[in-house]
């Protein structure tokens, strides 16, 4: 198991040289990590899009998203330029969901039902 508690950093890196600089007053990142029979589960949060002035990508809905992830390894003396990559993986954000229209078709339903059985209520009392 881990010696330390895992950290989430953001860092910025391009062009030829891989150049890898800290963000150290970035606090858009949250992540929450769990070490369980020796793998990490982790869930990471950020904002969907870049704030001013950033130039980070945009998590738009409906298209897809080149994501791959750097893991620094400690105990295994990972540091620096020396790390591991993840595969390229294609992220997919589903629309957010209209809680207005997805109550108002059950609503209208109920109101017709209601409806239709007071008319037919009303037709069979008014019978002879």
């Amino acid at each position: 198991s881990p010696p330390a508690p895992a950290a989430n950093l953001v860092f910025d890196t391009g062009g030829e040289a891989g150049a890898i600089r800290l963000r150290r007053e970035d606090t858009s990142l949250h992540a929450a990590g769990q070490w369980q029979d020796g793998q990490w589960r982790i869930v990471f949060q950020r904002p969907r899009h870049a704030a001013e002035g950033r130039a980070d990508v945009d998590l738009d809905e409906g298209g897809f998203i080149p994501i791959a992830f750097d893991v620094w390894d400690g105990n295994n003396g990972e540091a620096l330029q020396r790390y591991s990559l993840t595969p390229w993986y294609w992220l997919v954000l589903q629309p957010h969901a209209d809680r207005a229209r997805g109550l108002g078709l059950p609503l209208v339903v109920g109101l017709g039902v209601l409806l239709l059985g007071g008319l037919g209520l009303r037709r069979w009392r008014a019978r002879p």
